[in-house]
């Protein structure tokens, strides 16, 4: 049942039978809480019983008794007094966990409300027509309603296009590699660039791109999915000039996690915009469809955005805000950390380096003995000692510099892209502010515009719709039936304002959960990774000292001259 078909029951039921629309508003809030002034809220079986409950307290005639489903809990009830099972506050609780909002208490001195005759009654306010206008004054010029007494409800869902068929759709994990750079002369006029070997698994789709199509697809991303977290891509070289191999192959890895990451969001994967991508092979056909693409405007209502199944969550809640508020302070704090843990991994190479570079420095000394000894003395033991020890701190820095490997490409760059991604869930949870203060900057002012226009009492400038079918008699005098018809495209137009923000809190919500949950696989695949290549390393340590102990045991001492070093004659070269 749709909100306009339960706002017309509403109509009918309460505001043409003459019942106090503010008592009715009361009633609504003490079975349900602040929440049951929304009728958006209510399921309709639910909302016809508290209807037919409200007219037979004020003696009025109940028409018909609404089925009852066996075996269902209505809305109210599940709102009511049940406890909630945590002790966690509000807004630490992801919105299906979040503690219920429980009733408030009513005011003490609040007076009590006045019956109502369920029949309509004569209106004491003056109604005067002139000139074919009817003017108006009413007697409750004071009403302050909600955003819902105003009209202004949005669905708890809304229908969305669906994402186009691509051959991603038939798999639910795509794995993509990007390796073997290779540089390309641009000819005359040109700069010889680099390319870099897509390659999609178990399609097996495998393309050449430039550096400068990644930042494209991420330019175009950003735009056609502004709700989606958009991994970065490792920075232009500001430096210029010819890259190394060591650089494109470093650049090769950040591109390859920022594909793989786009692989694993299921709105994005099955884009046709990322399936072009990584399918079609000539450049210039890739460049045709990068017009088309750029001429797609940004996401500008509920109706546009795409996804599998065609419908998307609008339904906006304090729950949902207040976690939204904790995600903003979790990222901030999460990019502190994860920059501290940068600097200390920068460190920490650099000073391994330092530490390997000492370390070959003591090696090439001992060589040095070593042929030294072996030059000028015949004791063996002496000699190989000396060529062991030199083995030794060789093998102790390339074991060290094998580790600073894992920490630098394995560790330090893949704690360095989940900074980024936060970095990205920043900047896409601080563009929901913008839609925010819009759909509330635009209810404020419709509401003060639909206030003004009652309150002028000239129902020809209401900017009513043709289409409804308004008895003008019955509000020309209430406020309450009047606001909801009055500025009805305006309303629709706030309305689908509300659902744009109510869309982008659910989405920055299931982004952020996305994300937090990828993290978690890839940290315990990395440490899982690294604590066997830790293990191998060590386990090469282990063997480089049996090889050196197994050395030792095979030299003989020279007993000649009693064990003495012999100094060898040698021609002096001095």
């Amino acid at each position: 049942m749709t909100t306009e078909e339960k706002q017309n029951f509403l109509r009918e039921k309460i505001l043409e039978k003459g019942y106090d629309t503010n008592e009715f508003v009361q009633f609504l809030t003490d079975k349900k809480g602040p929440d049951g002034a929304d009728v958006s809220n209510w399921v309709m079986d639910d909302l016809k019983l508290v209807v037919n409950e409200f007219i037979k307290k004020h003696g009025g005639t109940v028409e018909e008794e609404p089925k009852k489903i066996v075996k269902k809990v209505s809305m109210f009830d599940i709102m009511g007094d049940a406890k909630p099972k945590t002790n966690l506050s509000q807004s630490q609780m992801p919105p299906n966990q979040a503690k219920k909002i429980t009733k408030p208490e009513s005011p003490k001195n609040q007076n009590p409300p006045q019956k109502t005759p369920p029949q309509n009654q004569p209106s004491t306010t003056p109604v005067t027509t002139t000139n074919n206008t009817t003017t108006t004054t009413s007697t409750n010029l004071n009403f302050s309603g909600t955003e819902g007494d105003y009209g202004i409800i949005a669905e708890e869902t809304k229908k969305c296009k669906t994402l186009e068929q691509t051959d991603f759709f038939k798999h639910d994990k795509l794995e993509i590699t990007v390796s073997n750079p290779e540089k390309k002369d641009g000819g005359f006029f040109s700069k010889t660039y680099v390319t870099y070997l897509i390659t999609t698994m178990p399609v097996v789709y495998k393309v050449r791109r430039r550096y400068t199509d990644f930042v494209w697809l991420r330019t175009t991303l950003l735009s056609h999915f502004p709700s989606n977290v958009i991994p970065p891509i490792p920075k232009k070289n500001r430096l210029g000039g010819e890259k190394s191999d060591a650089f494109n192959l470093k650049r090769a890895r950040g591109l390859e996690k920022f594909m793989n990451y786009l692989a694993k969001d299921p709105i994005i994967k099955n884009s046709q915009l990322f399936f072009d991508f990584l399918y079609i092979g000539a450049e210039t056909d890739l460049n045709s469809k990068k017009k088309v693409y750029e001429k797609v405007k940004t996401l500008s209502e509920v109706d546009d955005f795409k996804n599998k199944e065609g419908k998307v969550d609008v339904l906006i809640s304090q729950e949902k805000e207040n976690y939204v508020e904790n995600i903003k302070d979790n990222v901030n704090l999460n990019i502190n950390l994860f920059k501290k843990l940068n600097s200390s991994f920068k460190l920490l190479y650099e000073e391994i380096n330092t530490v390997t570079a000492r370390l070959d420095e003591i090696s090439s000394t001992w060589d040095q003995i070593y042929k030294l000894s072996e030059k000028y003395f015949d004791n063996n033991t002496t000699c190989e000692c000396y060529k062991q020890m030199s083995n030794l701190f060789t093998n102790w820095s390339k074991i060290l510099k094998n580790q600073n490997t894992v920490i630098n490409v394995d560790v330090r760059e893949h704690f360095k892209f989940i900074r980024k991604n936060f970095v990205s869930m920043k900047e896409c949870a601080s563009g929901i502010d913008n839609y925010r203060t819009n759909y509330q900057k635009a209810s404020r002012n419709l509401i003060a515009k639909k206030d003004d226009l009652f309150k002028r009492g000239d129902p020809s400038k209401w900017e009513l719709d043709p289409h409804d079918k308004i008895e003008m008699n019955k509000i020309a005098n209430n406020k309450k039936a009047a606001v909801l018809l009055i500025c009805k495209k305006e309303t629709l137009n706030v309305i689908g304002l509300k659902e744009l923000y109510g869309l982008f809190l659910n989405r920055i919500i299931t982004e952020y959960e996305r994300m937090r949950h990828l993290n978690g696989i890839k940290n315990k695949e990395i440490l899982n990774s690294n604590v066997k290549k830790m293990t191998d390393i060590l386990g090469e340590f282990h063997v480089c000292a049996g090889e050196i102990n197994s050395a030792l045991d095979l030299v003989t001492d020279d007993t000649s001259n009693d064990g003495k070093c012999k100094l060898k004659r040698i021609p002096y070269e001095g």
